[in-house]
């Protein structure tokens, strides 16, 4: 078994050059896929729990005429500058970029949030610590509160491959891969309901593989991708 990672270490993981690289490497489809699912509503506040470098902005666009608040928090500083750019570019005033944790920011702002989202977060969260910013997120919610969820699945031959160490290694960050199943248990102990698990395609050139998930037997082999919907 890989020891965990400290905090110290998770964070030092995130920092500056992480940040660097995230910001060269962007994938639009990544998120412009998974927006086409979140259902924004006059007035909505919304927190972007890991917001990173704001790239939700981009996507929520159009969107803020409508929308009451828009609030990003995250633990990285160097994720955080470049949100702040991307905010001041978009013209997005209704933005609040929040550094420190999704623990504090709900204490602070308990049972105001519309919708939550968690896009590409909890894979970098042992189950612990993950289970702990799910109650916070609940928390926060109010009570016709949504959270999206989106990651990799687990059960996607690939980062079975990868938990194996089999010809390719995960993603350093990548700490906490998990099945649909185990992130429902965890959705479920922090007190979520309705919830709901979409398998949507790969970002990459992995996409044009989503149709042999509709295969029998073998289909949850290639099923990449995680969107999950749950209410408070």
């Amino acid at each position: 078994m890989t020891e965990e990672l400290s905090k110290e270490e998770l964070i030092e993981l995130h920092g500056k050059e992480y940040a660097l690289k995230f910001e060269k490497v962007q994938v639009p489809l990544r998120l412009e896929r998974i927006f086409q699912h979140v259902d924004v509503r006059e007035n909505d506040v919304i927190a972007d729990v890991g917001c990173g470098s704001g790239l939700a902005l981009g996507f929520l666009d159009k969107e803020k005429e409508r929308i009451s608040k828009y609030y990003g928090v995250d633990f990285s500083e160097d994720m955080l500058t470049f949100a702040e750019l991307r905010k001041a570019k978009l013209k997005f005033d209704k933005a609040e970029f929040i550094n420190g944790s999704i623990q504090e920011f709900s204490d602070k702002h308990a049972e105001e949030i519309d919708i939550a989202l968690a896009l590409d977060l909890s894979e970098h969260i042992y189950d612990k610590e993950w289970l702990e910013v799910l109650q916070a997120i609940y928390r926060g919610l109010n009570d016709c509160g949504r959270l999206y969820i989106h990651t990799p699945n687990l059960t996607f031959f690939l980062e079975l491959m990868k938990a194996r160490n089999l010809i390719i290694k995960q993603y350093p960050g990548h700490i906490a891969v998990r099945s649909a199943r185990q992130n429902t248990a965890l959705l479920e102990q922090a007190g979520f309901r309705d919830i709901e698990v979409s398998f949507i395609p790969h970002y990459n050139i992995l996409k044009h593989l989503h149709w042999l998930s509709f295969l029998p037997i073998v289909g949850k082999y290639f099923q990449a991708r995680l969107l999950i919907q749950a209410k408070k």
